[in-house]
C-alpha cells in the first residue's frame, strides 16, 4: 500500500514535469515562429537565386557547346587552307 507521504512526492514530482513540460513547449513554440518567420524564407530566397543562377549556367553551357563546335570547324578550315596556301 502506498502510504501518504510517497503519494504526495509522486504528485510535485509530476507537477514538476508538466510544469518542465509547459516551458518546453513554449520554447519549441518560440523556435517554430523563427523559423517559419526568418529561416524558411531565407531559405526559399537563396533556392530561387540558385535555381535562376542553374538555368543561366545550363543554357550558357549550351552555347559554349555550339562556340565549340564552330571554334573546331574554324581551326579545320584554317589548317586546309594554309595547307593549300603552302
Amino acid at each position: 500500500m502506498i502510504n501518504l507521504k510517497t503519494a504526495i512526492n509522486d504528485m510535485w514530482r509530476m507537477h514538476d514535469v508538466e510544469k518542465h513540460m509547459d516551458s518546453i513547449n513554449e520554447a519549441f513554440g518560440k523556435v517554430r515562429i523563427g523559423l517559419e518567420n526568418e529561416v524558411i524564407p531565407q531559405l526559399n530566397a537563396i533556392q530561387d537565386c540558385y535555381l535562376g543562377t542553374y538555368e543561366r549556367y545550363a543554357s550558357s553551357i549550351e552555347r559554349l557547346d555550339t562556340m565549340q563546335a564552330d571554334i573546331d570547324a574554324v581551326k579545320i578550315t584554317v589548317q586546309h587552307h594554309s595547307k593549300l596556301l603552302a
